[in-house]
């Protein structure tokens, strides 16, 4: 079976360096289909009209310096995957780089061809997982937070760090209000219940289903 050819985006305003890159693309083996532009405008139109697999960003452009092109690209496109292209062998940059949104960092002086396929392949694959997580917590969200029931979210000091809209108002404390408390806060003075026994018990791995008096905000009582 042929591969698909990588579909790119190179941004880069020096001839030459756009020449060894798509050089070093030819010579890598990997089918790909590539457009060239050398202004950030310019890949910003290109990229409103045409889908790519990933971006190479230079980060010296006409238009653009630093870090600006990769976040103007990365805001109006946040599921295409972008590799910055440099010639600074800067130790702070990349961290940087990647923190705002880049899969990967390369210094044009270091590349060859097996450098610049491997990580392009790889900057494909993290923003393909990226995707799929965002997409699971997206899930995961309107299941918590769209639930009748109270969900409280415990850490292993039982302070709470999440709550849904439900515990909320069954409560009648604020969310933010919520996690500033822990556990035994929420239980009434009255109750029996063996909090540190059963707690400790799920936060084992192993479930726990027990009966406990809560205390609402006003002084009520939940059971």
């Amino acid at each position: 079976m042929t591969a698909e050819p990588l579909s790119l985006l190179l941004v880069e305003d020096n001839p030459g360096d756009a020449r060894l890159i798509m050089e070093l693309l030819r010579s890598g083996g990997a089918p790909f289909a590539a457009e060239t532009v050398d202004r950030l405008a310019d890949a910003l139109d290109q990229l409103a009209v045409t889908g790519f697999d990933v971006a190479l960003l230079d980060l010296s452009l006409p238009d653009c310096s630093g870090l600006e092109g990769l976040e103007a690209i990365v805001g109006r496109h946040p599921d295409m995957a972008v590799v910055i292209l440099t010639g600074l062998d800067d130790e702070d940059l990349p961290l940087v780089a990647l923190q705002k949104g880049a899969q990967d960092y390369l210094v044009k002086g270091q590349l060859d061809e097996r450098l610049l396929i491997r990580s392009i392949r790889h900057a494909m694959e993290r923003k393909r997982v990226e995707g799929e997580l965002r997409r699971s917590r997206q899930r995961y969200r309107i299941i918590f937070d769209g639930s009748r029931d109270a969900i409280l979210i415990a850490d292993a000091d039982a302070r709470l760090v999440d709550v849904n809209q439900a515990a909320a108002e069954i409560t009648g404390y604020t969310i933010h209000e919520l996690v500033t408390l822990s556990i035994p806060d929420l239980h009434a003075p009255e109750d029996q219940t063996p909090y540190a026994r059963y707690f400790h018990r799920i936060m084992g791995g192993e479930p726990a289903v027990v009966e406990a008096r809560f205390l609402r905000k006003d002084g009520g009582k939940i059971d």
